[in-house]
């Protein structure tokens, strides 16, 4: 499929988001599993039991969910920072390479790292606060 070059890097930011998410949801749910069956301190009524399947569903849409908010927060970064997440991130360019590209220090590609990463996690926040 061809993307403009518009969208290349919003396609490239949710692929590489997609396949940390999907990890994420596969740990997540082997960990669920393994647990299924330990009973807590105090036994559950069966009316409060949930099925593997609808656990199942609830958890994909969280990830989808969590997905879409993050790429909406990544559409609104400057397009500098869209850069330099992609250098570091998808192309997995170490930070030297990454201040050639930009023409910056070594030391303001980390900055602006952390600060873009942090920048994307208030976003989440505030949007997960919202609901």
């Amino acid at each position: 499929m061809m993307y403009n070059d518009e969208n290349r890097l919003f396609y490239l930011f949710s692929a590489y988001v997609r396949r940390h998410v999907q990890g994420a949801r596969l740990n997540f749910l082997q960990k669920a599993y393994r647990w299924r069956n330990e009973i807590p301190m105090g036994e559950q009524e069966p009316c409060y039991q949930i099925s593997g399947a609808i656990e199942d569903v609830v958890y994909q849409n969280e990830f989808v969910f969590e997905e879409e908010r993050l790429a909406s927060a990544f559409q609104q970064l400057p397009e500098r920072r869209k850069k330099l997440l992609e250098y570091l991130f998808i192309e997995d360019l170490a930070p030297k390479d990454v201040a050639g590209r930009l023409g910056c220090s070594v030391d303001y590609v980390y900055h602006l790292k952390r600060y873009t990463l942090r920048t994307l996690r208030k976003a989440l926040q505030e949007d997960q606060n919202e609901f």
